[in-house]
């Protein structure tokens, strides 16, 4: 694309295509020492390497799920397929030595960073409540597209990657500009640069969410249901206590947590992981992941 046009001492505006992701959720759960950690996905194709299922501590580069359509056991299966390997230990027994899973991948770098031991990391991940939390509104500006050979368009949430359209092109109405209107809104650069948090989501609707964690998690404790509906229970327990924990961070955090929540340690975890989302929201970047970001490469993705 053309850049910016001088018309003497005027510079013309400049545009960009940007799409802001306003209701996804993202999964954390809450590690007593490392904080929230969070689920993310590379996409790998373009390169032609495996996509890359993993975990990470900033929720700036946690993966993007539409609310209600993850399926939490298949993603957590390719997280540990991605993220572990086996190994031969040695044991005092007549078959001899036998091969286990061993943490590698992310679970090595975030146990580095931590000062963690990568296995007992592994050991959490298997017991972790994971749930799905709001995550904070994503922006996405076009990067590369080529409209009339229909390729896939690339996205970045850098700006300064981000294709630049002039005025006169978005005056004249080319087809490229107009198959790029469909793909996001046009938007001066200069109001690009905006803070993110301008984009925050209007509250939710209002909810007693440690009343219906206790009242779902009764159904689950009691088993009233077959495995299906247990399964179902159990994860809506969860998401009210992540809510909880939310709305108590939004608060000042200040207070004891609801008995509702506080008699059960499957709910307290679950409501740890809503407060600790919430707390992510506006903290500073620990580092960890721009470790994983410089060992695979850029952030553009495909949507």
């Amino acid at each position: 694309m053309k850049g910016s046009e001088d018309r003497g001492e005027v510079r013309r505006k400049e545009y960009v295509v940007r799409r802001v992701i306003r209701s996804a959720v993202v999964v954390a759960a809450w590690h007593p020492a490392a904080g929230a950690i969070f689920w993310r996905f590379t996409d790998e194709s373009q390169v032609n390497c495996p996509n890359h299922y993993g975990l990470g501590t900033d929720i700036d580069r946690a993966y993007r799920f539409r609310p209600g359509c993850i399926n939490f056991s298949s993603f957590a299966g390719q997280i540990l397929d991605t993220n572990t390997v086996l190994r031969l230990v040695d044991h005092d027994h007549e078959y001899g030595p036998f091969e286990v899973d061993a943490p590698d991948g992310d679970f090595a770098l975030i146990a580095s960073t931590t000062g963690l031991d990568a296995n007992d990391l592994l050991l959490w991940f298997h017991r972790a409540i994971w749930v799905e939390c709001p995550a904070p509104p994503t922006i996405r500006y076009l990067a590369d597209f080529n409209g009339y050979l229909g390729y896939e368009a690339v996205w970045s949430d850098d700006l300064s990657d981000a294709t630049r359209f002039s005025e006169s092109e978005i005056e004249s109405g080319e087809l490229d500009t107009e198959l790029a209107r469909r793909l996001g809104e046009f938007i001066e650069l200069s109001e690009a640069r905006l803070p993110l948090a301008t984009l925050a989501p209007a509250a939710g609707k209002d909810v007693n969410h440690p009343l219906e964690a206790d009242t779902v998690w009764t159904h689950r404790r009691l088993k009233l249901g077959d495995f299906d509906a247990l399964r179902k229970w159990e994860r809506v327990a969860f998401q009210h206590a992540a809510r909880a924990g939310r709305e108590h961070e939004l608060a000042g955090g200040e207070g004891d947590i609801s008995g509702h929540i506080a008699a059960f340690p499957e709910l307290v975890s679950a409501f740890q992981a809503g407060a600790a989302v919430q707390r992510c929201w506006n903290a500073p970047d620990n580092g960890t992941d721009d470790m994983i970001a410089r060992e695979k490469g850029s952030t553009a993705v495909r949507v």
